[in-house]
């Protein structure tokens, strides 16, 4: 089964540039406001990106403004969100990393509302070979593919910009808190539920955190803010923990 190992996020609401592993287990603790909730629907817009609606989605939840880095940039910085994933699968060997990426349409172009989101450049890459192999690069309307053998095939110049290639071929904190009595039976369900498939799980409650622990000894990892970005404690600037050197 491929399993979600790592993902990285820029320019996307509290989520200036981060990257961060996964495992069969992963757990995120913060108070309400720091933006876990933010670190989970990264997932979310990649699988939209899979099913071909990342651009329905991001428009059904307004202009691109809305789902931009709420903070400031630097000179030149881009203005893209960008939204990246590698999957593994640990039995057969096999690994692959998918990114895209939107930007905003060029003034001329946005007939619809200002600031209106299209699909930029997209890039699926098997890298689990000695040589990493794209098999798939978009750039704006055009791009490539790779066949079964291996050739290369034009995507030709025509691409739509809502349209994702791959997809063609709320806060924890607004909810009441279990009865204390629960959470240990929960995370005992949680804990076995990794055995068999990924769990991800993001929580405002220490309590379950802690149960989870206990339970099957995955540590959780604290979402902070850090210069009104959100970031997890301990997490290096080349997207691993500092526990796991």
């Amino acid at each position: 089964m491929l399993a979600v190992r790592d993902v990285a996020v820029s320019g996307s609401r509290s989520l200036h540039a981060i990257r961060f592993p996964l495992g069969s287990l992963s757990v995120f603790i913060g108070a309400n406001g720091v933006g876990k909730t933010n670190l989970y629907r990264a997932l979310e817009y990649l699988q939209s990106a899979a099913t071909d609606t990342l651009i329905r989605n991001l428009v059904a939840e307004g202009s691109l403004d809305s789902v931009s880095w709420a903070g400031a940039r630097k000179v030149h910085e881009s203005a893209r969100i960008r939204w990246s994933v590698e999957l593994a699968d640990d039995v057969s060997g096999l690994a692959y990393d998918y990114a895209v990426e939107v930007g905003c349409k060029p003034p001329a172009a946005a007939a619809g509302f200002p600031l209106e989101p299209e699909l930029k450049t997209e890039r699926l890459r098997r890298i689990s070979a000695r040589r990493p192999a794209t098999l798939l690069h978009r750039h704006g309307p055009g791009g490539f593919l790779r066949d079964g053998e291996g050739r290369k095939r034009s995507l030709g110049g025509d691409l739509l910009p809502s349209e994702t290639v791959l997809g063609t071929v709320q806060d924890g904190g607004g909810y009441p808190d279990l009865h204390p009595d629960l959470l240990a039976p929960l995370a005992r369900l949680i804990v076995k539920a990794s055995a068999r498939t990924q769990v991800w799980l993001v929580t405002h409650s220490e309590r379950l955190a802690d149960a989870i622990l206990a339970e099957g000894g995955t540590r959780p990892h604290r979402v902070i803010q850090r210069e009104g970005a959100t970031w997890i404690e301990g997490l290096k600037l080349f997207g691993a923990f500092a526990e796991d050197d």
